[in-house]
């Protein structure tokens, strides 16, 4: 089995900010996943197609969260200024309850779900996508 090729430019780049390589990674990817998106919205794809078309979306959007789990760890928040003026910093981490990423997304979902009870019973994903024609 071949060895998956690492990007060389964010492994140099280490604990430094996020590299522009690194952005280009997460927006074409993103990119990617809403070209897929358009592909299995439109139902030109056969079962099989969708099915193969969807494991590969899933597959980059798990890239695209870790892609973001990386730059959330880098980002600090400004906590004050000292006695010198210089600015004093914390870990985003400190200031987000050290919830991670995936532990928010999990509970934006739940409060998601919450409002999906409200439409009417008639009302799909499917009529509101035809609406939008």
């Amino acid at each position: 089995m071949a060895k998956k090729k690492r990007n060389p430019s964010a492994e140099e780049a280490g604990d430094g900010e996020q590299t522009a390589a690194e952005l280009a990674d997460f927006e074409t990817t993103l990119s990617d996943v809403e070209t897929i998106v358009r592909k299995l919205e439109s139902g030109a794809l056969t079962l099989d197609d969708s099915l193969k078309q969807y494991e590969v979306a899933v597959a980059k959007m798990r890239q695209c969260y870790q892609l973001l789990d990386v730059a959330e760890r880098k980002i600090s928040v400004l906590a004050g200024v000292d006695a010198e003026g210089r600015p004093v910093t914390e870990p985003l981490e400190n200031m987000s309850g050290g919830e991670s990423l995936v532990q928010k997304q999990a509970s934006r979902g739940k409060r998601r779900g919450a409002v999906a009870p409200d439409r009417s019973a008639g009302d799909t994903a499917v009529d509101s996508a035809e609406d939008d024609e």
